[in-house]
This record gives C-alpha cells, structure tokens and sequence, in this order.
C-alpha cells in the first residue's frame, strides 16, 4: 500500500473521528440542557468517558499515520481532482448539518420511548408493593422515635431486595418542625450508631429537600387527599410518588430507578 492510499485512509479516519467527537458532544450536551435519559444510562458516566477516549485514541493514531507517512496532497490530475474534493466536502457538509436535527429529534423519541416503558414498569412493581405487602400498616402508624425508624428502614431494605427495578425506596411522611409543616423522608439507609454519644434523635436530619414542582405534589397529597401518582424523568434516572392511604393516615412511597 503506498502513501497515497495511507493519505486517504488516514484522512477519512481522522474526518470520522471528528463527527463522532462533535455527536458526541452535542448528545452530551442536549441530554445536559433537555433531561434527556435515552439508552437506559445516564450521559456522564462510564460509558460515554470509554466512548470519548476510544474516539480521541482513533484520531491520535490516524494523526501519528499521517505523521509517519509523511502526508502530502500531491495528485497528478491537481484541478480535476480539487474540483471533485469540493463537490464531495460541500456534500458532505450538508449532510453533516443536516444530520443534528434529525439526531435531536431521534433522541426526543428515544427519551419519550424510554420514559413511558420505565414508567409502566415502576407503577406496575410500585402497586405491587402497595397490594401484596402486609407491613405497610406498621409505616402508617408513623411516631418520630427511634422504634419506627429503625423498623421502617428493616421493611424498606426488604423492598429494595425484593423488587430489583428499584434502585433506592424511601418513605416521605408530613410533619411539624416549630410549627412550619416539612416533609420527613427514611430509606432503608436509616440506621443508629448507639456508640455515638454526640448523637440523638433529630427531625431536621430527615428533612426532604424539595422542589416546587414537588411540593406542590404532596402538598396535595397529603393536605387536600390526592391519590395520583407522580412519574419524574431527567438525566440522573426515573423517580416515582406512590401515595398510600388509609384511615385518614397517609404516607408516600418514593420510588427511584436508573
């Protein structure tokens, strides 16, 4: 194989590697902007850093080709052959732009594809949840002490176990502090360290950090008897508010996959 042919090839390599660096690049940054969760994986992790290294690896070899060979664009048909080059690139280039709206909407559907099959799947295990276990009623009989939590979180760690679609379960529960009305949120995470004599019980350590968005949500949940469920979707995963009422005691489940 002579040089010319180590031009081309080193050529159209390192013109590939650049697409797919820029695509890579704009998926990153629309899933950034938009929430966008596509794929079933989140778009800063492990994946697209092997992704971006494996590209930036194809583009330093075909540079180091280019190097070695000693890279010259010499034709023996010069004109000919640089009117032909500009007729491929303007091609090329309209292809190229052309392409990132049909990727954007592509991956606006891939998004609106995943979310409503993870959907169907968290309500189907979250009614599961509600309908077949026999130890909710010990999560509505809510009391702030030590008791509850710790049983609360032995019933949520058997969740968690349980129903693998579930990343992490919590339960949100209302509650006063000094009067102002917050919500109160325990996971399975929820253990005392008895050989800590700093520590002592403390209704602030529980506070559940809120958006407006959700605290409108359970708000109605929990003050004005609402029962619907509340499906959230953004680039971190798919969350899920599961009320659950009975006796005038409510309590919401909240329910967190990838």
């Amino acid at each position: 194989m002579n040089n010319k042919k180590m031009v081309k090839i080193s050529n159209i390599i390192v013109l590939i590697c650049m697409f797919l660096f820029i695509y890579w690049l704009f998926v990153l940054i629309a899933g950034e902007i938009f929430d966008l969760n596509v794929f079933g994986i989140t778009f800063i992790d492990e994946v697209s850093i092997l992704a971006l290294f494996g590209i930036l690896g194809l583009m330093f070899g075909a540079l180091v080709m280019n190097i070695v060979f000693n890279l010259t664009r010499i034709a023996e048909n010069h004109s000919d052959n640089e009117r032909d080059s500009n007729f491929n690139y303007k091609i090329l280039l309209i292809i190229f732009f052309s392409s990132f709206p049909l990727m954007f909407g592509g991956l606006i559907l891939e998004n609106f594809l995943t979310n409503v099959k993870k959907e169907k799947v968290l309500v189907s295990s979250a009614k599961s949840i509600v309908n077949e276990s026999y130890q909710i009623e010990k999560l509505l009989n809510y009391k702030f002490d030590e008791s509850w939590i710790e049983e609360t979180a032995e019933i949520i760690s058997i969740y968690s176990k349980i129903y693998k679609d579930f990343r992490r379960v919590s339960v949100i529960i209302l509650d006063e502090i000094n009067g102002d009305k917050v919500f109160l949120e325990f996971t399975d995470r929820t253990r005392f360290n008895t050989r800590d004599e700093d520590w002592r019980l403390n209704k602030y350590t529980y506070i559940r950090e809120v958006t407006e968005d959700e605290r409108i949500y359970l708000n109605e949940v929990f003050l004005q008897n609402e029962e619907n469920i509340k499906f959230t979707s953004n680039n971190m995963g798919y969350g899920l508010f599961q009320p659950y009422r009975k006796d005038e005691k409510t309590i919401v489940f909240y329910f967190v996959s990838q």
